[in-house]
């Protein structure tokens, strides 16, 4: 089977190095058809297998698609002798270009100074709002287990009352410090 994918792809390969204008995919591939029936005397039957692995790697075609234009200037390249001293005396930019490309890199600069302080004053911001509103839904969650606890019709079980203690001891002294720190602004 996999010789059979092979000597398919080879033909398919084969059929689309040979440029034909207007064609498209399929006439490329009634051609691999014919190709591989020339060759191999019966019909190529493993075309959803094929359709599977033409794009792999092993699949892929050797020889790379290379336009004239680059194949034309790869083989002059090596028939010119190169004049070394020609490339190294490249011409200087001029006084427009060069307070151009300072003026560009200058406002870069500036704008990525403002732009990076600008997103980490606007995550500061994000995360001191976002720990407001944990210590906010905590202060809640507590107070709801206080609630929960002095509503409570039974007698306490030890555990609840320390745990009852411990919360409300917790409230105050955060209720303290809270008014300490408003005190001191001058609020």
């Amino acid at each position: 089977m996999s010789e059979m994918v092979s000597k398919f792809n080879g033909c398919h390969d084969c059929v689309k190095r040979t440029y034909h204008s207007g064609w498209n995919d399929k006439r490329y591939m009634d051609a691999a058809y014919e190709m591989y029936y020339a060759d191999q005397q019966q019909k190529f039957n493993l075309v959803h297998v094929w359709e599977l692995l033409k794009d792999e790697q092993k699949w892929c075609s050797l020889v790379s698609e290379i336009s004239k234009r680059s194949k034309l200037a790869d083989s002059s390249t090596l028939n010119t002798v190169l004049d070394v001293e020609d490339d190294i005396h490249e011409r200087p930019f001029g006084v427009k270009a060069a307070k151009m490309q300072d003026k560009k890199r200058g406002k870069g600069k500036i704008e990525e100074a403002t732009g990076s302080s600008h997103t980490a004053n606007v995550l500061d911001q994000m995360w001191k709002v976002k720990k407001e509103e944990l210590e906010r839904k905590e202060r809640i969650s507590k107070q709801k287990i206080i609630d929960s606890l002095i509503c409570k019709t039974e007698p306490l079980t030890e555990m609840e009352q320390n745990l009852k203690n411990n919360l409300m001891t917790e409230m105050y002294t955060a209720q303290l410090k809270l008014q300490m720190e408003q005190s001191e602004r001058g609020e």
